[in-house]
């Protein structure tokens, strides 16, 4: 009766097409827009933070619309916000979990085959939090960085029902 065995293992094993390799091949034949792009109906939202290179420490909400499909034209009402997210020497492995630090609403009107760029003025502290955020770390008297925190930010587009 052992014989049966190392076949039951083997066909257990054996690599066999499942559903989710289904989901995969679909996925890879559909339209690829990419990690840091939203789709929002028949357009897609890139959203970024800018610095204002003349005046230190303004930042903007850069996000571009664009009509995926080129097929008429349309106004997609979008909410964006900052997120803010700040590690801890304590919080070994695990990161924190983004919080919305600003958001705000716009209607943005995208013609065929369009595109278009908008950017919102983010309030000054925030600017300034973000600026702090990319300065080098303070140093000890050995010249080693001294890190007890350190934040990023990110930033999200979504269609607002």
């Amino acid at each position: 009766m052992h014989g049966g065995t190392p076949v039951v293992v083997l066909a257990g094993a054996w690599p066999r097409n499942l559903q989710a390799d289904d989901v995969e091949a679909q996925a890879a034949q559909e339209e690829d827009i990419g990690a840091d792009t939203t789709k929002l109906g028949e357009m897609l939202a890139h959203s970024r933070l800018v610095e204002d290179t003349a005046v230190k420490g303004k930042w903007y909400l850069e996000v571009r619309v664009e009509n995926a499909r080129g097929e008429g034209g349309g106004t997609v009402d979008i909410e964006e916000s900052v997120q803010k997210a700040t590690y801890t020497a304590s919080m070994g492995r695990s990161g924190p979990v983004p919080t919305v630090a600003w958001k705000t609403r716009q209607k943005v009107e995208v013609g065929a085959k369009e595109t278009k760029t908008v950017r919102q003025e983010l309030p000054g502290w925030l600017g300034w939090q973000i600026s702090a955020s990319l300065r080098p770390p303070k140093l000890d008297k050995d010249g080693n960085p001294v890190v007890q925190s350190s934040t990023t930010f990110s930033t999200t587009v979504s269609k607002r029902s």
